[in-house]
């Protein structure tokens, strides 16, 4: 095996790790925004909650005022009562009392409901709240393991990436050329082992021939499907 096509079995380990720290450090990111929207949503809950508790209270102050004005009018009209003399304007009366009695006491019912979903919601919100609470400082405490694993993700990178180029400069300039264009335009893995008489990657099919020169490691060859650089690995079969 040459110098060059170890160089190149190595890069093939390189840039699959190089490929991996990429996406974790492009994901972890996006996984501490996703825990801060988590909470952003549970606020806005929180919000409707409260705004919902205080239509409540608007609702219930509304009827309360519904009763105080009901109870003025029974009032007034109970002391009407003792200036008619009339038995049919009494009774008129009695009955307009009596109507504005059930009519208070049906609003005064609802005001109690409103008091019980007040009550209930109150509860509902303070517990609410406090699950918030919970849930900020696991998010907060989330964001700080990630804020470490993506610090650590970057050091990684920054050693394999100087592995990679110490490993790149062992291959000669025609080679090194073909790997950096294959390189960029397959996502960074220029290099792939053979897999069941086959590209690693794409699945081509190789000849007997080619798999043997691929095994006994003399000359870069690629695959001519994808155009990436094969090499023979310990876990490669004929």
């Amino acid at each position: 095996m040459t110098d060059e096509i170890a160089a190149l079995i190595q890069l093939k380990d390189v840039d699959g790790r190089i490929g991996t720290l990429t996406d974790e450090i492009e994901l972890i990111p996006e996984q501490a925004a996703e825990l801060t929207r988590k909470v952003e949503l549970m606020r806005e809950d929180a919000g409707k909650r409260r705004t919902r508790q205080e239509e409540l209270k608007v609702k219930r102050r509304s009827k309360e005022k519904e009763v105080e004005d009901f109870t003025a009018k029974i009032h007034k009209f109970e002391i009407d009562q003792y200036g008619v003399s009339d038995n049919k304007q009494y009774q008129a009366l009695l009955r307009e009392i009596a109507l504005l009695k059930e009519k208070r006491s049906q609003v005064e019912g609802e005001i109690i409901e409103i008091m019980e979903q007040e009550e209930s919601g109150a509860k509902e919100l303070k517990e609410f709240e406090a699950k918030i609470s919970r849930e900020e400082a696991a998010a907060a405490e989330e964001k700080r393991k990630l804020e470490a694993e993506l610090e650590e993700a970057k050091r990684e990178l920054a050693v394999v990436e100087s592995e990679k180029s110490a490993l790149v400069v062992r291959l000669s300039s025609p080679i090194r050329a073909r790997y950096e264009r294959v390189s960029e335009g397959k996502g960074g893995m220029a290099v792939t082992a053979v897999r069941s008489r086959a590209c690693g990657v794409c699945r081509t099919n190789l000849p007997p021939q080619t798999l043997n020169e691929i095994r006994k490691g003399i000359q870069v060859i690629a695959c001519e499907t994808c155009g990436r650089l094969l090499v023979w690995a310990e876990d490669s079969s004929q």
